[in-house]
Formats: C-alpha cells, structure tokens, sequence
C-alpha cells in the first residue's frame, strides 16, 4: 500500500498493524495474535497506550478495531522470525 508521506519507522510499522487489524475485521476473524518486530508498537498497543508518540492517532485507531475481537494479542517477535514481512517491506520500499 503506497504511503505518500516521509515517515518515522515505528509509524510505518503502526500503519501496517493497522492495515492488517483491518483487514482481520473485513475477513471475519474473531480470535487473532498478531506479530510485530518494533518493540516500541507492539508495547504500546499492549499496554494501550502511545497516545503521546507522533502516532498515538494510529495506536488509538487499531485499538479501537481489535475491540471487535473476541480475543486478541499483540506479540513481540524478533526480526530473523519475521523474515517474509521484512523482506516484503523491502520490495515495497524498492517501488
């Protein structure tokens, strides 16, 4: 998804969760972990809070979409267990 604007990287990957909680909600997923590599994001969307960062608008926005879930999670993973998002953030920069 093109983002037109210069962006921080904890914003970029805020946009992304948002993107996937989303997409998670239009196709009907009720119970959902998901997994980022910014431990600054996933902390803040776990604790709820962000809201001071330049996009607490976005963790705001995602936290208000995964209230819809009957269970969800938000998890920590290292960047080498996140290998096919990387490389496809990768790609998507090259465009």
């Amino acid at each position: 998804m093109p983002i037109p604007l210069s962006h921080n990287v904890n914003e970029l990957k805020a946009l992304a969760c948002r993107r996937v909680v989303q997409f998670a909600c239009e196709i009907g997923l009720r119970k959902v972990i998901f997994e980022g590599d910014s431990s600054v994001v996933i902390n803040a969307l776990s604790q709820g809070s962000g809201c001071s960062a330049s996009y607490g608008n976005i963790i705001e926005d995602i936290l208000f979409f995964v209230a819809d879930f009957q269970f969800f999670d938000f998890c920590h993973v290292k960047r080498i267990c996140n290998v096919v998002a990387d490389s496809l953030a990768e790609k998507a920069k090259d465009l």
